[in-house]
């Protein structure tokens, strides 16, 4: 954190992002918008090369909801068993 002005009801913070030689500032009412903010910052002005986006991954297959309720009544009369068992 660099700076914080105002008073205590109405701050305001300024924070500086140091990214190897680069240098990037951003304020906000709190201390996690003045970090989004230099970090948005620094993203849409680095001269850094930036990594590769990953694939995306495929969806996964929803369960059916049937196989679902059973397993959870299994579950559920499983953990009755060994409380009362």
């Amino acid at each position: 954190m660099i700076d914080e002005k105002g008073p205590a009801h109405k701050k305001e913070f300024h924070i500086r992002l140091d990214l190897g030689t680069e240098s990037h500032t951003g304020s906000g009412t709190s201390i996690k918008r003045a970090q989004h903010t230099a970090a948005e910052t620094a993203l849409n002005s680095t001269k850094l090369k930036r990594p590769v986006p990953r694939p995306a991954r495929p969806p996964v297959a929803s369960a059916n909801p049937e196989k679902k309720s059973e397993l959870c009544l299994l579950t559920v009369s499983s953990i009755f068993d060994l409380c009362i068992g």
